[in-house]
């Protein structure tokens, strides 16, 4: 099932002591763009079969969220949309969950380039040092 280790680590939230996840698909509505070959290969169309997006979708999730989270995301992603992450943002203030979002301008949907992924492993190594108090 496509989103599967987000749907699972946010359904099992309280399993996780801290994480750190890089371009999440937060949810797929007509307000969201997505990649359309990759979704519609395993959900169906949504104007068919909604109910498959909104199964997927870690809105409905953000009230859960108990330990600390890092999302990380490219700004020039064409690929799984920015404002992915910008919208479970959202709901997680909404549903204040301190969380911690770190937008990577320049970087598309892999982080490759000498000086940023190095420095992105670098933010990822201390935020989870300090969340795990190691």
């Amino acid at each position: 099932m496509p989103l599967g280790r987000e749907f699972h680590a946010a359904s099992r939230a309280n399993s996780f002591s801290t994480g750190s996840r890089e371009l999440p698909s937060s949810s797929f509505v007509a307000a969201v763009p997505y990649d359309t070959y990759w979704e519609e290969r395993y959900l169906g169309h949504p104007d068919i079969q909604p109910e498959n997006y909104d199964r997927c979708s870690l809105i409905p999730y953000a009230d859960r969220l108990t330990r600390p989270l890092m999302l990380v995301h490219g700004l020039a992603d064409d690929n799984v949309f920015p404002a992915h992450t910008l919208r479970l943002s959202a709901a997680l203030l909404a549903a204040g969950r301190p969380h911690t979002v770190l937008p990577l301008p320049g970087a598309g949907h892999l982080v490759t380039r000498v000086g940023q992924a190095d420095t992105l492993l670098r933010h990822e190594l201390g935020f989870l040092r300090e969340s795990l108090g190691i």
